[in-house]
């Protein structure tokens, strides 16, 4: 049994947060990785090219990530490969501190290095690499030259070596490293915290030799460190907000303190004839400059190199910061909005360091600031577009919550944007970054462009003349899209939903955070979104002002998909301040402060019917990668049942895409809905009919199953509503009731009763007409109409209360059917209370449908599949086959991390079970019988038996020999069909339509046997 991770964020930060239905704190998270910014390599000359005409070399887009680093192609922008981390060194594991954590990539950057004994003007004296650093404080290393520039073998490429700081900094966390573009190669700056405190360290790296690149993962001391200058970190958060400025602390050592640093930058250019290299770390309440100028390396100490520049008082705290590349100026960003550009300030720092008067003024006494405003909330990335080392004038970039990329001309005077480009994307812009290389002579001239990453997971390159957008993708957009709290009207995050488009075979998600109110099309091969559908289209409005709350936005409560895949019926929700149009409730005030907590407003609820559009369909499926989907909108309907208490708890069409149901507990009723067929307006005209849905009727909840209903419902899944196979049939459930309907004529057909209130419900296809009924701690396959009905092919199993075993919690989650493989999929969640935190995982067993036994291995062991973190959705692609999917592929599963795994079985493992099916479970057609009328049916009383408990065999407790199988827990088996009496033909209720067909066919085949 194989576990394979298929798909994940580019953004993948938000995942932590989002366990156990916590909101995700998207500011501190931004804040994080804001060093994670993506990277820009010069022009690779890949070593593993083939032929002559790739030795031109190309560009590529680094995305670090907490485990590896994404790279893409700056041409086209899709995956080449990954770089990986390298986990095997166990003896190096046990020297570093354990009281790290989790491992996780921190950040990374480019180095440069000069080959010794090679001519600078000849071809390759140049090498590149990129270095990233981890919590662990060790640094990974891997050259540039190892990417393959076949686009079509994407591969994963673990570190040429493995870097380590000498002992003397174990344990050590490397928070921010960086390296100029113009210098000299080969050295590295770092923040390194230890402890309370942080070192800002410099690091002479060696090249690799060519023995090493043969020899693998090579694993190197670094010697040639040197420490620059030792901060004490902030004795907690409060205090670092309070302190206006660095301070020096009470200790001997008498250290700077230094607030939390949010990024590390450097540049190199020429003074005086000779390379000067500024590296400029930021944080909220201002900055620290070093300058490194070693022809006066010798003359100047160290601890004289640094110059802090406090922040001005009545300013706002600082969140954004970016180097000129000239080497002059400096640019900030602040919470309020505003930018200033310290003018000359680089320069001005070397001037105060070089000078050796004991008088000498502080540069900050005499510095030129400019201010310009455009933003009305914080600014989160600013990235100057010019070529490092260049004497010309570059231009400043700017972005944050507003979505919208700033250009400004700063030295032409004026305090308005030169440009700039709305609705760049549907979240908070968090990084901008340009291309720091020249690449004089080539053909499309890429020194101009921009990368845009933003926190719907987009990912995007515009050319910096005329504004073009080249390529753009999206990943899974799993991550909040905004940087505050949503206005909401719970405090709840309702869990993504997952299926499989029947027509193009493509994963389809929705309520992801990051997209909200879309429908995304997801192909797991590129990891990254197709196509989307906007079934709820909203104004994005970020806050008007730093203190409020974010605006409410649409949620894709339903959808769901006809068996042809030309039928969708979707459910959403919005809140509105007209309180007349839906229904009213309490929601957290957009305006952030103590004397607004709350406000009303109303909760809109819309269905909306879809079809696919024929000749939209057929271009786009020969153009895979299309922006939307070929769905036009046919019928829509506000409120459906009712204005004031109408919203819908549970959505169902038929198979065939024909009718279908909408249930809601607030009006105590559900709604019967039919497609038909319209004219087009020309009658002349030879376009295909388009489909046409209305409302055939509305049945009200019988008295005494209205006041369960609200127990029933759950679990962000809401399926408590299924048609039969057929579509003759409808099953509702009502708490622990399960009532059967002929919809047709609004008839009330039977009604089972089950152990608790139901969560799930759905007909199964094997055996056929059988009913998975799930609760929050049982799994049944039940008859229809009793164990007399389809045969001895029902059971029941039942978790006990408040399972734990070995400190061990255990509770019953998603339950799926595998179509073709006669299984079902049953998902339990592992809850262990360790000292610091709590330890969640899934265990997903697979167990047969028709016996309700655990399928096993030969070795007797169960087959299942262990994944960290809480499985939200299931998907069946048993019957799929793609690239992304192996044969043995059954299960997509998406997790609370944001990562999609595929689970793959061992067939030739499995124990098969041999279980006999009925030859009389197929549907059996006849054409001449009539359908009956259900009229005058009986009126049936509520068949109720209780069965003796016995063990239930290898599903999460015991095997029948007693062997302890696996210790998650143990539960029972509350009846089977073994010990069922079949009841007479003359105590079944009538029915209409195939169900009733079949029904019928099968009950004279017996009695014809019998004669």
């Amino acid at each position: 049994m194989k576990v394979h991770r298929v798909g994940t964020s580019f953004l993948d930060d938000h995942a932590s947060e989002l366990s156990m239905g916590k909101k995700p704190s998207a500011l501190s998270v931004v804040e994080y990785a804001q060093d994670r910014k993506p990277l820009i390599t010069p022009t690779i000359q890949s070593s593993m090219s083939g032929s002559k005409g790739e030795s031109d070399g190309q560009q590529y887009l680094l995305i670090p990530n907490k485990d590896h680093i994404l790279v893409l192609s700056m041409s086209h922008g899709q995956t080449v490969c990954k770089l990986v981390s390298h986990t095997d060194d166990k003896d190096e594991q046990q020297e570093r501190s354990s009281c790290n954590g989790n491992r996780a990539l921190v950040t990374a950057t480019i180095l440069k290095y000069k080959k010794s004994n090679t001519d600078v003007s000849i071809d390759n004296a140049v090498e590149f690499s990129v270095i990233a650093g981890f919590s662990d404080g060790t640094l990974e290393e891997w050259f540039l030259s190892s990417i393959p520039l076949d686009k079509s073998k994407s591969k994963t490429i673990s570190p040429t070596r493995k870097l380590l700081l000498p002992k003397e900094y174990n344990p050590a966390t490397i928070t921010h490293i960086t390296s100029p573009v113009e210098g000299d190669g080969g050295i590295l700056y770092a923040l390194v915290t230890i402890g309370s405190e942080i070192k800002f360290i410099r690091v002479d790296i060696p090249c690799i030799s060519d023995e090493e690149e043969d020899d693998g993962v090579s694993l190197l001391r670094l010697i040639n460190t040197q420490d620059l200058k030792t901060f004490a970190k902030p004795h907690n958060t409060e205090a670092e907000m309070n302190d206006e400025n660095v301070r020096e602390t009470t200790s001997e050592k008498k250290h700077l303190v230094l607030p939390k640093v949010f990024s590390l930058a450097s540049v190199c250019c020429e003074r005086k004839g000779v390379k000067m290299t500024y590296v400029v770390a930021a944080h909220k309440r201002g900055l620290v400059v070093y300058c490194d100028n070693y022809d006066s390396r010798q003359t100047i100490a160290e601890a004289d190199r640094f110059i802090l520049y406090p922040q001005v008082k009545g300013k706002k705290s600082i969140c954004a910061f970016a180097l000129a590349p000239n080497g002059e100026d400096v640019a900030l960003g602040y919470v309020d909005g505003k930018i200033d550009i310290l003018v000359s300030v680089l320069s001005r720092s070397a001037s105060y360091v070089e000078e050796t008067s004991p008088s000498k003024v502080h540069p900050q006494d005499s510095l030129i600031v400019r201010t310009i405003h455009w933003h009305a909330l914080p600014v989160k990335t600013l990235c100057y577009l010019g070529l490092q080392g260049s004497r010309a004038a570059p231009s400043l970039i700017s972005g944050g919550e507003e979505a919208v990329v700033v250009m400004w001309n700063v030295e032409r005077g004026l305090n308005r944007p030169s440009n700039t480009l709305p609705r760049i994307s549907k979240g908070c812009i968090t990084h901008i970054v340009t291309n720091p290389y020249s690449i004089s002579g080539s053909a499309s001239s890429t020194d101009m462009d921009i990368i845009v990453r933003c926190m719907d997971n987009t990912l995007q390159l515009i050319h910096g003349n005329n504004h073009a957008i080249r390529w753009k993708i999206q990943g899974l957009a799993s991550s909040n899209n905004e940087c505050v709290d949503i206005t909401s009207e719970s405090n709840q995050v309702p869990s993504p939903m997952l299926h499989i488009d029947p027509k193009t075979r493509t994963l389809l998600m929705t309520r992801l955070a990051g997209a909200p109110g879309f429908i995304h099309w997801y192909d797991l091969t590129s990891n990254q979104v197709v196509g989307e559908l906007e079934v709820a289209p909203y104004n994005r409005i970020s806050r008007k002002e730093a203190h409020h709350n974010a605006y409410p936005r649409p949620t894709v409560t339903n959808f769901v998909f006809s068996d042809s895949g030309n039928d969708l019926i979707t459910v959403d929700t919005m809140l509105t301040e007209n309180l007349s149009l839906g229904k009213s409730c309490e929601v957290e005030s957009v305006v952030n402060n103590d004397t607004d907590l709350s406000k009303k407003m109303s909760l809109v609820t819309n269905i909306k019917f879809w079809s696919r559009a024929r000749e939209v369909g057929k271009r786009l499926t020969a153009e895979r990668h299309g922006k939307g989907m070929p769905f036009e909108l046919i019928s829509a309907m506000p409120n459906p049942h009712g204005y004031i208490n109408g919203e819908i708890d549970a959505l169902a069409i038929s198979r065939l895409g024909n009718r279908a149901c909408s249930l809601s507990s607030q009006e105590g009723a559900f709604h019967i809905w039919g497609k038909g067929k319209t004219f087009t307006a020309d009658k002349n005209s030879l376009s295909p009919l388009q489909p046409s849905w209305k409302r055939l009727c509305k049945i009200t909840i019988p008295s005494g199953y209205s006041s369960s209903l609200k127990h029933g419902t759950g679990q962000d899944k809401n399926s408590t509503v299924a048609f039969s196979n057929d579509g003759s049939v409808l099953a509702i459930a009502f708490g622990r009731h399960i009532t059967l309907w002929d919809h047709s004529n609004a008839t009330l057909l039977k009604t089972l009763c089950t152990h608790e209130s139901l969560c799930d419900i759905q007909f199964v296809r094997s055996p056929l007409d059988m009913i998975l009924a799930v609760g929050k701690s049982s799994v049944s396959i039940l008859p229809p109409f009793s164990s007399g009905y389809l045969g001895n092919n029902s059971w029941s199993y039942k978790l006990p209360e408040k399972s734990i075993i070995g400190g061990t919690k255990i509770e019953l989650g998603l339950v799926t059917p595998l179509v073709s493989r006669k299984e079902l999929a049953v998902t339990m969640r592992q809850t262990q209370d360790n000292a610091k935190e709590l330890m969640i995982s899934t265990k997903i067993v697979i167990v047969d449908i028709m016996s309700g036994k655990a399928k096993e291995r030969n070795d007797g062991t169960v087959c299942s599949w262990e994944i960290e973190g809480n499985v939200l959705c299931l998907c069946d692609i048993s019957q799929i086959q793609e690239q992304w999917a192996s044969e043995q592929a059954v299960l997509l599963a998406l997790n609370d991390r944001n990562d999609i795994f595929v689970l793959d079985t061992d067939d030739d493992r499995i124990v098969e079970q041999k279980v006999t099916e009925r030859s009389d479970l197929s549907l059996i057609q006849n054409t001449n019988s009539s359908a009956l009328s259900s009229t005058g049916a009986p009126k049936l009383e509520m068949y109720r038996k209780r069965k003796s408990e016995e063990v239930m065999h290898g599903v999460l407790g015991t095997n029948s020999e007693g062997k302890n199988i696996d210790a998650v827990g143990k539960g029972s088996l509350v009846f089977d069909s073994a010990e069922a009496t079949p009841l007479s033909t003359s105590q079944l209720p009538a029915l209409s339509g195939n169900f009733a067909r079949s029904f019928m066919s099968r009950n004279f085949k017996k009695l014809k046997h019998n004669d």
